[in-house]
């Protein structure tokens, strides 16, 4: 929501880099204070170019609105035209300068190498002197950006006023970009009778500690402020006076002599193709009625009209503030996925291995089928694997009993230590305890069996003796008494 609203208050202006030195001033006074803000040059992502300046830096650079249709159209034509205005990565700490060729030269159609020997020669130096100097041509924007870490080089520079590319002389404008680790705010309503050394007077003071430069857009009452860092205040000091300060938006170019988007008029190649900029017509004549459509955002205005709120690009400073807190959510995350991995990260990327495994274990017992999922698992512990390895999902049972782990790379590297011997020792002994125990024990069921077989001998059944009433004395030799006499079906004694 800040970055919205500090879009939202940033101003409508548009920079006029045709100062003969540009921001060369700036670089001067930054390292004679030593550069206040190195904190915020560190933390600043090595990938991106100086904030001011033609060539476009990295990143995405595309400040959304509209809707619908148009908004695509208008994310795809800005995003082109970002990649394609991209330069590659340069030093920091080199000065960087912008060269803009006039008199309809196409850079796309010259040599590469004769720009860069132009441009030697136009400085005064020699291709020894200029070593580890770097002319790099922008098709898209149609400039020559220079990088030097000699601020003398850089003098010479900014000091070109023409160029010569195959016999033809061509006039150039140069200055220097802002340096790098710094931003931009605007000032407005300032009075358009103060000079410029007035203007860097009451900016460029104690007062103001992070202002290194200031500059006034053409004739308008607008002024740019220049600052070491990476945040631009909300108030600064103009002499006794706190004025508001917003942050500076740059515009995407475009040409309003061939219509096209990517380059200014100064610079443009096709200066005899004239088109327009509502309707695309080429060469229109002068009482020209058309309906205009933006290429930005459709709407019925020429491209790049005031009234456009997406001709802007998305500010260096937020860019990287949302960079910044994209890397930060991402590191709060990295924990707790850690300590709470998702099923599918535990299951590994390769669901037929995994569902192999599962039909294996369904023949095994459970303490095995534990045992081998453990084994299997996608997720290793660091400690099973050589130090700076990177174990993958699904290690071997035989690569731990080795002590290897398997790299990405396919192949089984050692990784054994003291623990993982010492582990491997105990499951052993462990191992052989239970053979020795499960061999006692089926020797102890085979003879329990044994016994539990009957005899073959047979045994004999004895009859039932019968009982004669009618004998006075028992069949085992004792006499009945008295009582037993009275009724003959009672037993002897020993009968029962």
């Amino acid at each position: 929501m800040a970055d919205s609203r500090m879009e939202e208050e940033a101003s409508d202006v548009y920079e006029n880099n045709e100062e003969d030195f540009g921001w060369q001033v700036a670089t001067g006074r930054r390292s004679r204070a030593g550069k206040k803000s190195s904190d915020a040059a560190n933390a600043t992502p090595r990938n991106s170019q100086a904030s001011g300046g033609d060539a476009v830096t990295g990143g995405d650079g595309v400040s959304g609105g509209g809707t619908g249709p148009a908004k695509a159209t208008a994310a795809a034509i800005k995003n082109r035209i970002v990649k394609a205005s991209r330069m590659p990565q340069l030093p920091e700490e080199h000065h960087k300068i912008i060269i803009r060729p006039r008199g309809g030269l196409n850079l796309s159609k010259v040599s590469t190498t004769a720009i860069g020997t132009a441009v030697i020669e136009a400085s005064g130096l020699t291709a020894e002197q200029a070593s580890e100097d770097v002319v790099c041509p922008n098709f898209t924007q149609n400039i020559v950006v220079v990088s030097t870490p000699e601020p003398d080089h850089a003098a010479r520079y900014v000091r070109i006023k023409s160029f010569k590319i195959v016999e033809t002389e061509y006039e150039v404008n140069a200055y220097e970009t802002a340096p790098h680790a710094t931003c931009k705010g605007v000032i407005r309503r300032v009075d358009i009778r103060d000079s410029q050394s007035v203007i860097t007077r009451n900016i460029v003071h104690e007062r103001n500690p992070l202002a290194l430069a200031a500059k006034r857009i053409k004739t308008s009452g607008s002024v740019i402020v220049l600052f070491d860092g990476l945040k631009v205040p909300k108030f600064v000091r103009y002499g006794p006076t706190l004025v508001r300060c917003y942050l500076y938006r740059k515009q995407f170019d475009v040409c309003f002599t061939c219509g096209r988007v990517g380059h200014r008029s100064d610079v443009c190649p096709t200066p005899d193709s004239v088109q327009c900029r509502g309707c695309g017509a080429l060469n229109p004549p002068v009482d020209h009625v058309c309906t205009p459509k933006c290429k930005f955002c459709g709407g019925n205005h020429p491209t790049g009209d005031k009234a456009c709120r997406q001709r802007f690009q998305m500010p260096y400073v937020v860019r990287v503030r949302r960079r910044e807190r994209g890397r930060s959510r991402s590191a709060t995350r990295a924990p707790a996925e850690t300590s709470h991995p998702t099923p599918s990260l535990q299951q590994g990327p390769r669901g037929r291995s995994h569902s192999r495994s599962r039909a294996r274990s369904r023949h095994r017992s459970l303490p095995r089928e534990k045992s081998r999922s453990k084994s299997r698992g996608a997720s290793v512990s660091l400690e099973d694997g050589a130090p700076g390895a990177k174990p993958t999902a699904g290690t071997a049972w035989a690569d731990k009993v080795k002590g290897t782990v398997r790299i990405a790379g396919g192949a089984a590297t050692p990784a054994v230590t003291e623990d993982n011997d010492a582990r491997i020792e105990q499951l052993i002994k462990e191992v052989n305890a239970l053979r020795k125990a499960n061999e006692e024990l089926t020797k102890q069921v085979v003879e329990l069996k044994k016994k539990a077989q009957p005899s073959p001998a047979r045994v004999a059944v004895a009859r039932p003796e019968v009982w004669d009433e009618e004998a006075s004395e028992c069949p085992h030799g004792e006499l009945k008494d008295d009582a037993n006499q009275l009724d003959g079906n009672v037993p002897c004694a020993n009968f029962v």
